[in-house]
């Protein structure tokens, strides 16, 4: 299965992360240079790729 784009795992404890960085000329509204940054919760590959595909669909704020 390919990993879905912004799909990592943390190396100190297993569970997957999704992140998607800043563009370049935005940086100035993200200080931290993440523009979304989310724990999946899960261990599981195969679900933390569906947790991720319905991210950024869902509406933020």
């Amino acid at each position: 299965m390919t990993r879905f784009p912004g799909v990592h795992r943390r190396a100190d404890s297993g569970i997957y992360q999704f992140g998607l960085r800043a563009p370049q000329d935005l940086l100035a509204h993200f200080p931290g240079g993440w523009a979304i940054r989310a724990s999946l919760k899960t261990a599981d590959f195969k679900e933390a790729n569906a947790k991720a595909k319905v991210l950024p669909a869902a509406p933020i704020g």
